[in-house]
């Protein structure tokens, strides 16, 4: 419900689009956890599911940043939208 309201209170600034149901190549979400898989947290190996949730929130706090990143993930995805820089 939150994402709604804010949504709405920011209709005229904001321009949502829906996903297909199944599509991973338009989702900058699936760059984010390539990254994080095959490289921040390769070769780690967590004793418990407590590090291993310590460990993917503590990268994902660090992403904001690192704002090259977050763009690259966007520029990176088949998403139709205009040029970041």
């Amino acid at each position: 419900m939150e994402v709604k309201t804010f949504l709405w209170e920011h209709r005229k600034r904001l321009e949502t689009r829906r996903f297909p149901p199944y599509a991973p190549e338009l989702d900058p979400d699936e760059h984010v956890w390539t990254v994080l898989k095959h490289q921040r947290l390769a070769n780690w190996c967590p004793k418990t599911e407590e590090e291993i949730r310590a460990g993917e929130e503590r990268e994902l706090r660090s992403m904001p940043a690192r704002p090259e990143l977050v763009a690259s993930f966007i520029r990176h995805s088949e998403l139709p939208l205009p040029a970041l820089p």
